[in-house]
């Protein structure tokens, strides 16, 4: 499947080798056809896609917002047509065809489509019914979980957002005219003869993968209810504030600290120390004299304002890795933000924004 094209520099797209030979297809897709598609067509839209991104590069510098609209066009167009392009290429293959032996990728198709059969006949018909030119796509969409069949005119129009491209089936007449000349059909079913199958369910995989990724990821934020402080911060209890030695939410050193949120006057919740003080807010256990845990966001485990959350004792964070995460995140609010995301699963908080643990949910390290 490749690394991502241009490697994030701009302009820096290269035109992919083929995973065969020009000839590999014949007879269902001829030599000169392959040849003329790939190193033309294909290298057209490279070229377009670089000098695209460049364009666009040369105007932010000189803040030529005027250009911004035919410059962001050729950009969807061109790299619309390579991306699709690097994907149909690696859809097929010299011994491809058939049905796929792949369970996952097959128990997909089925409770999406019914069966494989209505899958492929309903491809085929998208295909065939397309006007002019464009693509018909498998795609996988993460939203609503399940596979899609779609036509996208050209590349870049009538698309749908989110979706992954799966399987992709070029129907601009480059494609096939040299072969076919006008009878489309007959180059759709011809090309089911070389479909890359194991690709595909590859490409199946890797899209699930990153949907259950970001689905983890949010889980470990639910149960927990948010409190803004009323300062315009979006953290709470004026733990936006930083103190002389680096900690954060100092406000339950006042005097009449709410013991209901956890100020001066209020036991440790089981289960958390009542050690030493924290490292730069940044969400390991922390202090000289740390118990079973201290308070994340720096001050000590029963400090008002801070989020706290079970932890291995005598752990702490270097100054680097403050910095690191820093640089990733921005503000060291943005930093707290994550932790609250990434740290916390269940757990209710005060009306001044501490987080208590609560029964039946558990508490991530």
């Amino acid at each position: 499947m490749g690394a991502p094209s241009g490697n994030g520099c701009v302009g820096r797209h290269e035109l992919p080798p083929l995973p065969y030979d020009y000839d590999a297809l014949e007879p269902y897709i001829s030599e000169r056809t392959v040849r003329l598609h790939h190193s033309v067509h294909h290298r057209t839209y490279v070229d377009g896609l670089n000098a695209a991104e460049e364009a666009l590069a040369q105007a932010r510098r000189e803040r030529r917002w005027d250009t911004v609209n035919d410059l962001l066009r050729r950009l969807a167009f061109h790299g619309s047509g390579h991306f699709l392009h690097t994907i149909y290429w690696t859809n097929m293959h010299p011994e491809g065809g058939g049905r796929p032996t792949d369970e996952e990728l097959m128990r997909q198709i089925q409770r999406d489509f019914g069966s494989f059969e209505a899958f492929r006949d309903q491809f085929t018909a998208a295909a065939n019914a397309l006007p002019g030119n464009g693509w018909v796509l498998l795609v996988w969409q993460p939203e609503a979980g399940k596979l899609e069949i779609l036509q996208t005119e050209q590349h870049h129009l009538s698309a749908q957002w989110t979706a992954v491209p799966i399987l992709a089936l070029d129907l601009w007449e480059h494609a096939y005219y040299l072969q076919y000349q006008a009878r489309r059909p007959d180059y759709v079913e011809s090309w089911w003869n070389v479909v890359n199958w194991p690709d595909v369910a590859q490409r199946l995989r890797r899209a699930r993968r990153e949907r259950n990724a970001r689905e983890e990821a949010t889980d470990c934020a639910e149960g927990s209810d948010w409190e803004e402080d009323g300062d315009g911060s979006d953290w709470p209890d004026g733990s936006d504030s930083e103190t002389g030695d680096g900690s954060y939410g100092d406000v339950g050193d006042k005097p009449g600290g709410d013991p209901d949120a956890g100020g001066p006057d209020a036991p440790p919740p089981d289960g958390y120390g009542d050690g030493g003080r924290h490292e730069a807010g940044v969400g390991t256990a922390g202090g000289t004299d740390a118990g079973s845990g201290t308070g994340m966001n720096g001050g000590d485990g029963a400090r008002r304002g801070s989020l706290r959350v079970a932890s291995e004792p005598q752990a702490r964070s270097s100054q680097d890795e403050i910095a690191a995460v820093q640089t990733v995140y921005g503000s060291r609010a943005s930093v707290r933000r994550a932790l609250w995301a990434g740290a916390v699963k269940g757990g209710t908080t005060t009306r001044t924004g501490t987080v208590r643990p609560t029964s039946g949910r558990r508490f991530l390290p």
